[in-house]
């Protein structure tokens, strides 16, 4: 659990700081207002921001460390290397044409019908 929990904040943790950052920054204009309205504007999008920061960094990931799911088999056994999975073409061999999951081909996308209106505007 501890080693899934720091594996999250980890790649997810800079985008948090990013995200309450740049709000930060879009808002921090509203605290010089005169306006009490902007200034109130302001209190809730910096609470919010706090908010939001302290729990994706902070709360959420310690308590997914005590309380979250155990360990699946894949995590324990180690994740499979996305190379094995891959498939490689090579040179002057065409590519297979994509399938539905059934197996079968793929409907043809249905034509599109130009409206007299859009023939105007793309004229």
């Amino acid at each position: 659990k501890q080693e899934r929990m720091e594996k999250a904040v980890s790649n997810m943790g800079v985008a948090v700081i990013h995200g309450a950052f740049s709000t930060l920054l879009a808002v921090l204009v509203l605290s010089a207002a005169n306006s009490y309205i902007f200034r109130v504007f302001f209190k809730q999008f910096l609470g919010i921001c706090l908010f939001g920061a302290s729990h994706g960094l902070i709360f959420l990931p310690a308590l997914l460390g005590l309380l979250g799911p155990p360990p699946t088999a894949s995590h324990a056994a180690g994740a499979v290397s996305k190379a094995t999975h891959s498939t490689t073409i090579a040179d002057g061999e065409k590519p297979e044409p994509a399938r539905a999951l059934d197996g079968q081909q793929p409907a043809a996308p249905p034509a599109v019908q130009a409206s007299p209106t859009t023939a105007n505007v793309c004229a």
